[in-house]
């Protein structure tokens, strides 16, 4: 029999349930559980935020467009924060702390500085897919649409042709951080750091993950119109996601994505309202094809780069 030093000291032993092997489809649903809740919580905040201009929430949306006023504006820019927040960012950081505790950023995949060169590189490849997608827009533009999607479509314009208008710098600031920042880190929590890691460990098939993720990620935003683009859109941060292992790059190639289209608005308001009265005719199809072959090439250049980092 071996012989044990009562008085020799042990390492305290840690009798807290382990929750890191947790099935996939459980993982999904508590996040699924998280979003209803929170967000429910989260639309009860933006109430009270719209109830400080005397009125509710629906009826400050619909009147946006009328009484578009400073004030009016950026009680809608609250009130979407707070939606966006508690909807993805917050319940894809209780997740992660439930799972791996204080080590919540290793399961987000946020635990690894990225390199300013990768980060380049995939800006780099949302500016040289967007004439592509553009093309894809407008192929999507010409699907006809019930009319209750149309109604819908013409109500979530309105509210952002609203929100888009900015008189004064801080008004852009204001935007890139609503439109641009905090979706961008909580949709890609959500998606590619929560979805896409739990269905690639669950379906086995890496590539059907991202593509089942970027349908969600498409159909959540509930624009038909840019339907076809999104999913695009989603696939390529999926992919880049999947090369990296690092939630850093997808989150900036978003927010690259959204805050081009901001700056573009503040900048050249002008030329964006005659596109979107559809005064510009079809993009030339010859650029969209120029711009996929770019776009595939950069992307495997991307892909080749982060392997060889994975082997230095």
């Amino acid at each position: 029999m071996e012989y044990t030093d009562p008085t020799e000291e042990r390492e305290p032993v840690d009798n807290r349930p382990n929750f890191g092997q947790l099935p996939g489809l459980v993982e999904i649903l508590f996040v699924i559980f998280l979003v209803i809740i929170l967000g429910w919580g989260g639309s009860q905040i933006a109430q009270m935020i719209a109830r400080s201009s005397g009125q509710d929430l629906e009826t400050l949306l619909k009147t946006l467009g009328e009484n578009n006023t400073l004030g009016n504006r950026n009680l809608v820019r609250f009130a979407n924060l707070a939606v966006h927040f508690m909807s993805f960012t917050l319940p894809c950081l209780l997740l992660a702390i439930f799972i791996r505790r204080n080590k919540w950023y290793e399961y987000l995949s946020l635990n690894v500085k990225p390199e300013p060169r990768i980060l380049a590189l995939a800006s780099v490849l949302i500016f040289v897919a967007m004439p592509f997608t553009s093309l894809i827009y407008w192929i999507n533009m010409q699907i006809p649409l019930p009319e209750w999607a149309t109604s819908l479509e013409q109500g979530a314009e309105e509210m952002i042709n609203a929100l888009l208008t900015m008189d004064s710098p801080a008004e852009l600031l204001f935007n890139l951080l609503i439109i641009a920042i905090v979706p961008a880190i909580g949709e890609e929590l959500l998606f590619r750091g929560v979805f896409q890691k739990v269905l690639t460990r669950s379906l086995r098939n890496e590539h059907t993950a991202i593509w089942v993720t970027a349908f969600l990620f498409s159909m959540m935003h509930m624009q038909f119109e840019g339907f076809f683009p999104r999913f695009l859109l989603g696939a390529i941060l999926g992919y880049l996601f999947s090369w990296s292992r690092n939630l850093w790059v997808p989150i900036t190639a978003h927010l690259v994505f959204n805050g081009i289209q901001v700056i573009l608005k503040y900048f050249a308001g002008g030329l964006m309202e005659n596109m979107e009265a559809g005064s510009v005719d079809k993009p030339p199809w010859f650029l969209g094809i120029i711009s996929l072959i770019f776009t595939i090439a950069l992307a495997l250049h991307i892909k080749r780069a982060l392997k060889k980092e994975d082997t230095v």
